[in-house]
């Protein structure tokens, strides 16, 4: 674009959501067209789709402590270089890219890092990019995630009743939404791991053969260790208080060993006990922490799953278990999915940027203030 203040000046945005996340399996990508300069904008979904991420990137990605600095380098590019190309081969006007990056360390309030080069974008397909969406949250001493619940109350706020949301990435995070007029804020945060336990336990078991537990079709097979389980739920992180936020530093590949030495699967038996038991600490812990923060709102009467672990059926079947009082949908509203959700998002957010308004919710992250998320590249 010749002019970045036409962008600015536009009623009617094309904007392209880029987002990968823990489980680091997937680029996903929506182009959403808004219409309006409101917070609250008309939209339509244009195109959505979701690509397999390159074995290299994605396996570097799912252990980011084990990376050196010019590793890190080297795959800053190179996810870059992957990101435009996968935009090449869209046929459709776009305005601007929305890109989340693949988050490698996130240690807030003291930092949180994305990678993804958007330089390539730009100089390649001639698009502006705005990116480095969760930095000004956390310089503003926020936790710098989650991002998504300003899109929740844009798609659920409703009149009357609390609404809450599930995304089951590799870490899960819930966002309890009050009623339109209630006095009570959103609040929202990372209750512990979603797949990204049972991910790491099925391709140890599979020999790397399987990435993921498809259709918690293992977590069905094994019996629970109890003892494990036991130790699992007394994890720090679930006697902090929110705000909060985890990821690969909590739940990555060092706890996941402490888990393999603790547990010392040998058997068929015993690998599909680990899967079904950190099934369940997914399904417990997010239980366990929605039951005690949904107590300060009125009842909580729909809860909408997103993210690969809403196609698991063991987890949807025993949440709906443990959360008898809640009507648990998957996630379907105005051709938004459980699959384009997150990259819906980032094009939100992007819109956001675009017209200057505050992209965060200091009742979710903490931050002293809201701030304009993101940065723009043209």
């Amino acid at each position: 674009m010749n002019n970045i203040n036409e962008l600015f000046k536009k009623n009617k945005l094309r904007i392209m959501g880029l987002m990968t996340g823990t489980s680091a399996d997937e680029l996903d990508m929506c182009l959403v067209e808004f219409t309006g300069k409101s917070k609250y904008p008309e939209f339509k979904i244009i195109d959505s789709m979701n690509i397999k991420m390159p074995n290299k990137l994605s396996e570097q990605f799912k252990n980011p402590q084990n990376l050196s600095g010019s590793e890190v380098a080297s795959l800053h590019f190179e996810l870059g270089r992957f990101f435009s190309n996968q935009i090449k081969n869209v046929n459709e006007k776009i305005d601007l890219i929305a890109s989340h990056g693949q988050t490698l360390f996130h240690n807030p309030p003291n930092y949180t890092f994305q990678i993804g080069e958007p330089s390539y974008i730009v100089d390649e397909l001639n698009i502006p990019v705005t990116y480095d969406f969760r930095t000004m949250d956390v310089v503003n001493n926020g936790q710098g995630a989650p991002l998504i619940p300003i899109v929740d109350e844009y798609l659920f706020t409703d009149n009357n009743d609390t609404i809450a949301t599930l995304n089951l990435g590799g870490i899960a995070n819930i966002t309890i939404i009050p009623p339109k007029n209630s006095n009570k804020s959103t609040i929202a945060w990372d209750t512990g791991p979603a797949n990204m336990l049972i991910d790491k336990a099925v391709i140890a078991f599979t020999s790397d053969k399987e990435k993921y537990d498809k259709d918690g079709k293992y977590a069905s097979q094994g019996k629970v260790n109890n003892e494990l389980l036991k130790w699992l739920m007394n994890n720090k992180y679930f006697s902090k208080k929110l705000p909060k936020s985890t990821g690969q530093e909590e739940f990555g590949k060092t706890y996941f060993n402490t888990i393999l030495e603790k547990f010392q699967p040998d058997t068929k038996e015993k690998w599909l006990s680990l899967i079904t038991t950190v099934t369940l600490f997914t399904i417990q812990s997010l239980s366990k922490e929605f039951n005690r923060e949904s107590k300060k709102y009125s009842q909580v009467k729909t809860m909408y799953l997103s993210g690969g672990g809403a196609n698991n059926n063991f987890i949807v079947k025993n949440l709906r278990k443990e959360l008898k009082d809640v009507d648990i949908k998957i996630l379907l509203k105005k051709d938004i999915t459980t699959d384009n959700k997150e990259a819906f998002g980032f094009a939100y957010l992007g819109y956001l940027f675009i017209r200057r308004i505050s992209g965060n919710i200091p009742s979710v992250t903490g931050a002293k203030k809201k701030c304009v998320l993101g940065k723009i590249v043209f």
